[in-house]
């Protein structure tokens, strides 16, 4: 679970940052670390978007205490500020909906009917360019096919005949020349998603819960079968013990996720068999001083995809 917000090379428990006064209300505003620090609590059944990382990402963000870097989640949090408009609800819209299958849940962002009395399928996304570029292209952006046809399957069981499905991007650098050298013009793109067979889409995800929950399960019987449980070492070397093999290369972006954009990367370094990242042990959070602002932007890490990926 989030633990920390890392900021100026400082960790700072985040129960102490969403309060009035924090160490961090000098650089970011206090609605932002809320929002920030909320985490949907696990209940048992993995959600479609977990499954779409790495099962060691996603093990080791239910079992581990992490720190994440408020500024490298700007884009997060302007994704999510992004979908408050959608919450508008209307017969022919229906928006933010809850949908399982086979144990996995998900929320969907907006069906709209259509002319012909069916409906249209959109996810609100927030990405930058080259992505962007790449699903132009025809190229394979897998985790927005799958996870559309994942919410049109929910959405077809809840009893909508889904015909369309689209994504709507607001492109992170639209309208800069980074982005226009990429083919990629305008500022948003209303972009349409291949169907995908029901078959080869809850057989993935299907495959991803299981991996998920049977590495889950080798920790819950470590709980109850070996001693010490309680002190924090022994717990963490069960959790190390029982842990996936690393990412694939799709799911930590070819080793960039690993190198800042990963809250777990120190748990994961620990673990071993990572090929993009070096052994090391998780350390205990360092206390240092952060700095006083001086009017420069708190953004801390450029865009990775800004960067190429």
């Amino acid at each position: 679970m989030l633990k920390w917000f890392e900021y100026a090379g400082a960790k700072h428990l985040v129960s102490e940052c969403v309060k009035v006064g924090g160490p961090l209300v000098n650089f970011f505003p206090l609605a932002y670390l809320r929002a920030l620090a909320e985490e949907r609590e696990w209940t048992g059944k993995p959600s479609c978007t977990q499954l779409l990382n790495g099962t060691r990402l996603a093990y080791l963000n239910i079992l581990c205490d992490y720190a994440d870097d408020p500024s490298g989640a700007v884009f997060k949090m302007i994704g999510m500020f992004g979908h408050s408009f959608i919450e508008l609800e209307d017969d022919d819209l229906k928006c933010e909906m809850k949908v399982e299958v086979a144990g996995i849940t998900g929320k969907l962002d907006c069906l709209e009917l259509l002319a012909d009395g069916t409906w249209g399928l959109t996810d609100h996304k927030t990405s930058g360019s080259y992505k962007v570029a790449m699903f132009l292209k025809g190229e394979e952006v897998e985790d927005w096919h799958y996870q559309s046809n994942f919410y049109r399957i929910g959405a077809e069981r809840a009893g909508y005949h889904v015909t369309q499905m689209r994504i709507f991007n607001a492109v992170r650098d639209g309208k800069t020349s980074i982005a226009r050298q990429r083919g990629i013009p305008d500022a948003t793109y209303y972009i349409d998603v291949d169907f995908i067979d029901d078959e080869k889409i809850t057989a993935y995800f299907g495959m991803k819960r299981d991996a998920l929950l049977n590495h889950l399960d080798g920790f819950y019987i470590s709980q109850k079968t070996v001693a010490n449980m309680e002190d924090p070492e022994v717990r963490l070397g069960e959790v190390y013990k029982n842990a996936p093999t690393s990412c694939l290369g799709a799911e930590c972006w070819n080793g960039r996720r690993c190198k800042g954009y990963c809250g777990v990367s120190e748990h994961c370094k620990a673990i071993g068999g990572n090929e993009f990242a070096s052994s090391s042990r998780t350390k205990a959070p360092k206390k240092t001083k952060t700095p006083k602002p001086k009017g420069v932007s708190t953004t801390g890490k450029k865009d990775p995809e800004l960067e190429g990926f």
